[in-house]
């Protein structure tokens, strides 16, 4: 077997990612940081304020739980 010839019914896969020169364009999430690098500090920021927010509503979760289960107790 020659390794430099594809196998018998063997068909190239379709392109589907970076169909261009901008390869931000078929990845939404890359819009605005594949334009200009410099924005890695904005990506940082909303990381952490995200994680911030993740971490609020977990508390404010737990505590509304402890408050139920409390009035249980007491019934």
């Amino acid at each position: 077997m020659n390794p430099n010839v594809p196998p018998q019914g063997y068909q190239q896969a379709p392109q589907q990612f970076y169909q261009g020169a901008n390869p931000a364009g078929s990845q939404p999430m890359m819009w605005l940081s594949a334009s200009n690098p410099n924005t890695a500090w904005l990506m940082g920021i909303l990381w952490f304020v995200t994680w911030i927010l993740i971490i609020a509503v977990l508390v404010a979760l737990f505590r509304l739980l402890w408050r139920k289960g409390e009035e249980a107790k007491k019934r």
